[in-house]
């Protein structure tokens, strides 16, 4: 939380300035206040979109496009949670396996606990 405060107090100075560049005319009260509500935006922001980047979905009410790879939580045969890189494959009869990327090994899609979209 540390990091993004940071980074929030960055960006108030920024727009403080810019203000400033611009000539905007605000008394100092005023300035602070809106100072404020830039900043805590600002967390907000960072927040929510930690919040949808780090997510589970859930594979019961959505799919990863097929093709993919994405970061897949399953239930192995060992009765484990496992995480691994795989991708959606259309399977026989019209059903789909998860096959994990650089291996040959899949997983049925009943084992799958949850998927997440991996950025960059």
């Amino acid at each position: 939380m540390e990091q993004t405060e940071k980074l929030a107090d960055d960006y108030a100075k920024m727009v403080k300035s810019s203000m400033e560049a611009d000539g905007v005319d605000m008394t100092r009260k005023r300035a602070v206040i809106c100072l404020r509500m830039v900043r805590e935006s600002f967390i907000h922001g960072m927040e929510r979109m930690r919040e949808e980047l780090t997510r589970w979905h859930d594979p019961k009410k959505e799919l990863p496009p097929i093709y993919d790879n994405v970061m897949v939580k399953y239930m192995a045969l060992d009765g484990c949670e496992h995480v691994a890189t795989a991708w959606r494959s259309a399977g026989d009869a019209g059903g789909y396996i998860y096959a994990i990327s650089g291996t040959g090994a899949t997983i049925n899609s009943r084992n799958i606990i949850g998927w997440r979209e991996i950025h960059e």
